[in-house]
């Protein structure tokens, strides 16, 4: 009964009557849309900072690999190294159910010519193409409509605009190194891939194999992709190594010794990065909530001093402090509710929208993608709603100490 009677008191003042009719009112609507942008922002901070983090980490996972093996005593970029995949390496890890892929990798140098210009490249031999489908901007990159004796050959947009090639076009790429070897392709796909180290050419690893001499089973390097986990990356990296280093050195799995890499050794630079920029989210999160807050502060204050009259006459009938102040609470809290109901909707809608149709973009050349990835969690969403619900109200309760202070007498007299 003392929560009903405040509560009973809060639907009848704020009724849509009396808003109706009320100037005051007027004013303290406008704290809705302030906390409704306050918690879009929160979490549109939150989704576009995780699915930058993530995406750009993705990329770079899929073009890397989360764990390297090559020649012990060589880094994985170094063309000279020579890595033998064994069969028992292959049982080996093909028995770990943390390991989704295992590529091995041959590479070279080399450059594309045109009529017109030139570009080097990196040139990276696979076994299959389609581990790339992610970064596919346009193309097929399973094409099967090749002539026979064709070569196919992948490569991002940024050098393909370069050297005005287009799908289906003849690509002529020179390798160069002791003994310069030419050889002809065709474009069958164009990747929305940008800031590597140099442009990247995806070639098969046959062809590599008969261009540089290779044995069928060696490789410059092996790149094994994890699956994806809760844990942190770095954890999972380690884990993975650890697991790789007991396995493959048993008696009889490979003779070679092997050096052991993970993806955040290599790709250190841009992971520190990405962590670079969540200190500012964090900011903007401790910033919006506190918009949030004193945009309450402010409405509840305006809703005290129109309600004095009605707060002097209950306290004279005898309504206790407690009571006035669930009252002046339950108000704010329904102001509150609507405000979050609007910002949870306004970023749903945002968020949905930019997954289904990315109309917000990026330059790829500075962020690695080419949009503005959007990706919250469940748990994260519901943390922020609460965590902006309990400030507010936590915050309110300073105005409304204000409602201890009204003397019946002079609130019966106050125009």
């Amino acid at each position: 009964m003392r929560l009903r009677l405040p509560i009973w008191l809060a639907r009848q003042l704020y009724s849509r009557e009396n808003r109706r009719h009320s100037k005051v009112y007027a004013l303290v609507r406008f704290a809705i849309p302030a906390i409704a942008l306050s918690l879009a922002v929160m979490l549109l901070g939150i989704a576009i900072m995780d699915g930058f983090q993530y995406s750009v980490r993705d990329t770079v996972r899929l073009v890397t690999g989360d764990v390297i093996l090559c020649e012990y005593g060589k880094q994985p970029i170094d063309l000279d190294n020579v890595i033998t995949l064994t069969t028992q390496m292959t049982q080996r890890m093909s028995e770990m159910p943390e390991i989704v892929s295992v590529r091995p990798v041959r590479t070279a140098v080399g450059m594309i010519k045109t009529d017109s210009t030139y570009q080097g490249v990196a040139v990276t031999g696979v076994d299959d193409f389609t581990f790339l489908e992610p970064l596919c901007a346009t193309g097929n990159l399973s094409d099967t409509t090749l002539a026979e004796g064709a070569n196919p050959i992948v490569l991002p947009k940024s050098s393909a605009q370069k050297l005005g090639l287009t799908i289906g076009d003849k690509v002529v790429l020179y390798f160069l190194g002791d003994k310069v070897s030419v050889r002809s392709f065709t474009l069958i796909a164009i990747l929305e891939l940008t800031n590597t180290a140099q442009p990247l050419a995806y070639v098969t690893n046959d062809l590599l194999g008969r261009v540089g001499g290779w044995q069928p089973n060696q490789y410059t390097r092996i790149e094994i992709l994890a699956k994806n986990t809760d844990r942190s990356l770095l954890d999972m990296e380690t884990s993975l190594s650890d697991k790789l280093i007991q396995s493959l050195s048993e008696p009889g799995v490979t003779h070679e010794t092997l050096g052991i890499y993970t993806g955040t050794q290599i790709n250190g630079g841009v992971y520190q990065w990405i962590d670079s920029l969540r200190p500012n989210v964090q900011i903007l999160l401790v910033l919006m909530a506190l918009v949030a807050a004193f945009t309450m502060i402010n409405a509840l204050l305006i809703i005290i001093l129109d309600l004095t009259q009605t707060i002097g006459l209950l306290k004279a009938l005898g309504m206790t402090y407690r009571s006035l102040t669930t009252m002046s609470l339950a108000i704010a809290l329904r102001i509150i509710a609507w405000g979050m109901l609007w910002g949870n909707l306004l970023a749903g809608i945002i968020i949905w929208s930019q997954h289904q149709w990315q109309w917000l973009t990026l330059d790829p050349n500075i962020y690695y993608i080419s949009h503005v990835a959007m990706r919250i969690r469940p748990v994260a969403w519901i943390v922020v709603n609460v965590a902006t619900l309990l400030l507010c109200l936590i915050l309110l309760l300073l105005p409304a100490r204000i409602i201890q202070r009204i003397s019946p007498t002079t609130a019966l007299r106050f125009e």
